[in-house]
């Protein structure tokens, strides 16, 4: 609906443009399967990670976003669009965090690796999923260290 009202092509993330579409592609979604997909990751990790982070979360998230602008801007050379790379970073952050808590952790690794998996498939973005994770890693570890 959203590319018949011509509204998703001046947003879409385009690699060698840093432009507003660079950081608001983030932000669309191709179908409602895509958005409710980024929602439900959100969700679980919202639930995981609010209680244990408290004000912590909205710069985590914030960085890891940047960090995956930042590592799409870098490597990736097609257009991208959704949240699934931020979604993928807090993932891994909350995985990252949850080691020592098996319930959570064999909850959260596989959802990780079918994320990572699931960018191999036609249309979808590769850089996106593994530049999230990527990113959620090296703000967790930030993380760690500045919270020390």
């Amino acid at each position: 609906m959203l590319a018949k009202l011509n509204l998703i092509p001046p947003l879409v993330s385009f690699p060698e443009i840093l432009n507003i579409g660079t950081f608001g592609a983030h932000f669309f979604h191709t179908s409602l399967v895509h958005i409710g997909s980024n929602l439900l990751i959100l969700l679980l990790v919202g639930r995981i990670l609010e209680p244990k982070l408290r004000y912590w979360l909205l710069p985590v998230t914030i960085f890891i976003w940047l960090g995956t602008i930042a590592i799409l801007w870098g490597v990736n050379d097609v257009p991208v669009l959704g949240f699934s790379g931020v979604a993928m970073g807090l993932l891994t952050f909350a995985m990252l965090l949850c080691r020592q808590e098996p319930y959570w952790y064999q909850l959260l690794w596989p959802m990780v690796l079918v994320n990572i998996l699931f960018g191999l498939m036609p249309g979808i973005s590769w850089w996106g999923h593994l530049g999230g994770a990527i990113a959620g890693g090296i703000v967790f570890y930030a993380w760690k260290i500045l919270k020390q």
